[in-house]
């Protein structure tokens, strides 16, 4: 049983999409020198096939899309070791995919200036804070100096009372 989970886990996997996010059906050439094994995606774009180690070369192809070539090596592993699934975007063929680069640029850009500004801010907050503690330091320590003040004050009226008496 053990030996059938480390084949199991010995695999080649993923899913496939177009440039809109949606699975799409694809055969999925999975070719290593010596071996050669098709498989097609299912309808929601998954893809696996067991995969003894080795480097293979993946190819995506689909009627109406730019084929894609993906190449990866399958690490012998123990049974508890998952494999990283594979996923691939691929694009009409008249698609530009510069409109995808530049979008995904643009979101790049956005998360982070989104960072950015998050670390900004937090970093606002904490001088802030720091300025509050500061300030309420300084007066405890005014508030102290000044009780302090009252009570030489007192001791010594109290002092310079008895000595009158």
């Amino acid at each position: 049983a053990e030996y059938g989970k480390q084949w199991y886990q010995r695999r080649v996997r993923g899913k496939v999409t177009d440039s809109a996010g949606s699975p799409i059906e694809v055969e999925v050439v999975v070719a290593a020198p010596d071996v050669g094994m098709n498989i097609t995606t299912r309808h929601d774009g998954q893809y696996w096939r067991i995969a003894a180690p080795g480097k293979y070369e993946i190819t995506y192809l689909a009627n109406g899309f730019k084929s894609h070539v993906h190449h990866v090596t399958v690490e012998p592993v123990n049974w508890a070791a998952l494999s990283e699934p594979i996923n691939v975007m691929l694009f009409m063929e008249n698609e530009d995919i510069r409109n995808h680069v530049d979008s995904i640029d643009r979101e790049t850009r956005m998360d982070m200036l989104t960072r950015r500004y998050i670390v900004v801010s937090v970093m606002i907050v904490l001088a802030l804070a720091g300025c509050v503690l500061v300030g309420l330091w300084r007066r405890k320590k005014r508030r102290d100096e000044q009780r302090r003040q009252k009570d030489i004050e007192y001791r010594g009226l109290i002092e310079g009372g008895s000595d009158s008496e």
